[in-house]
């Protein structure tokens, strides 16, 4: 009797315990609300574009949408804050709230409520993006093609007030390569951006700016020439080619003017270049270091002839002409000879060097040495050409370059406009 008083005692406390847990337990849980972000109308970029050109800067305060491509986000740090997209009607940079949320081949909706097209710089932009209520991505893995240009259309569009057809766009060069005076030269400066321009065989050149957070800022910029993909940036009327990758600048092939293996002649008079036209002559080297300016065909007397002065440059000056690369094992007895004139005396602003290990590429990473050579100077009159002299290159070994180098300033008043024609290499010993 005294054990089943303690059994039902027992099962009693236990089926007490048991009554308040079963009373809190339901079969079925309450969904959270899903919050659904509408689509509404759907624009696309040329449509933005059309607005902000109507209305300038537009806030929406409605229902709309844009569908786009990620063709560049902050994977490499190259910027912050910040993608550029693209559909089939134009691209357009996103300036958003927070960093990340979306890489190269997103496709993505962007819900326009709340944000703003304006522009930064005169670059267009849809700006207040809130990563998480603007943004919904749709698929990954979208690859965009690059659009082939070249860097005098990009120029010609922006000197024209026509940028807005290539503004924010992938684009891809064929063949270019960084300007000889940026050779030897990190993407970005330390602790500030890096401003280095690439140009084509022609000398168009084109500004390529590097934020010193990228991943490959301190990376050095190739040497050679080669296919070359970026964004076409912009900040006011400079356009700024932005690198998503140095895996897109494969500028691995032989440089503008490289020359091959080498000649055993030349004979340049400059009879074929265009006055006041940067010198072009295949295989030789026209090279701004400082300054814009670089050597330029000139006509006086019916001659034609190879100038370079800082008259009027309102800047600082230092521009090589280089030959065509010379095989000296290849002669028993390289001699060369030139002429030189100046006018209007200031300054000494004419070096005459040769090179052995220059790559054709890296000026300032090769050895120079100054030729015993005739230069027109102080005491000679304006205009009258001096014979140089025969000077003897059989010291040299190798494949050589003959370099003229001109050094003024139109800020410090150092202005001789100096000459050169005539240029000549034989081998005397034949």
């Amino acid at each position: 009797m005294k054990k089943l008083i303690l059994f039902l005692v027992s099962v009693t406390l236990v089926s007490l315990f048991l009554i308040p847990l079963n009373s809190c337990v339901k079969k079925d849980f309450d969904s959270p609300p899903i919050g659904v972000i509408p689509i509404g109308e759907v624009l696309n970029i040329a449509d933005l574009r059309q607005i902000h050109a109507d209305s300038g800067a537009y806030k929406f305060t409605s229902d709309y949408s844009v569908y786009a491509t990620v063709v560049m986000g902050e994977s490499t740090g190259n910027i912050y804050k910040s993608a550029y997209v693209q559909d089939t009607s134009g691209a357009i940079n996103l300036y958003m709230k927070n960093s990340g949320g979306v890489i190269v081949g997103d496709y993505i909706r962007i819900y326009l409520k709340n944000c703003e097209v304006s522009e930064y710089g005169e670059l267009l932009q849809i700006a207040n993006v809130d990563n998480d209520s603007n943004i919904i991505i749709q698929s990954n893995g979208n690859f965009l093609t690059p659009r082939m240009v070249t860097i005098s259309e990009l120029n010609d569009a922006m000197e024209s007030g026509n940028f807005d057809e290539y503004e924010s766009q992938l684009i891809k060069f064929d063949s270019v390569e960084f300007s000889m005076g940026d050779l030897g030269k990190t993407y970005a400066d330390p602790d500030d951006y890096g401003e280095r321009f690439i140009e084509d065989c022609d000398f168009n050149s084109v500004m390529v700016r590097t934020s010193d957070y990228a991943s490959f800022a301190n990376d050095p910029i190739p040497e050679g020439k080669g296919p070359f993909v970026a964004i076409a940036g912009r900040y006011n009327n400079t356009i700024q080619l932005l690198v998503r990758s140095t895996y897109e600048v494969q500028l691995t092939g032989p440089r503008c003017g490289s020359g091959g293996s080498g000649v055993t002649s030349i004979d340049e008079d400059f009879s074929e270049q265009e006055n006041y036209t940067d010198i072009n002559v295949e295989g030789w080297l026209n090279v701004a270091m400082e300054g814009n300016r670089r050597w330029q065909g000139k006509t006086f007397n019916d001659d034609v002839y190879a100038q370079a002065t800082s008259f009027n440059s309102e800047e600082a000056n230092e521009c090589w002409m280089i030959t065509i690369g010379i095989d000296l094992d290849a002669m028993t007895t390289p001699m060369a000879n030139f002429e030189t004139a100046m006018a209007f005396w200031e300054h000494d602003g004419l070096a005459v060097l040769f090179s052995t290990d220059f790559n054709g590429a890296n000026i300032n990473g090769a050895t120079w040495t100054e030729l015993d050579c005739t230069i027109a100077g102080q005491n000679d009159p304006d205009h009258a050409w001096i014979p140089s002299g025969d000077i003897d290159l059989s010291g040299f070994s190798g494949k050589g370059f003959i370099a003229f180098k001109y050094v003024g300033s139109d800020l410090n008043g150092n202005t001789t406009s100096y000459r050169v024609d005539n240029v000549k290499v034989w081998d005397a010993g034949k």
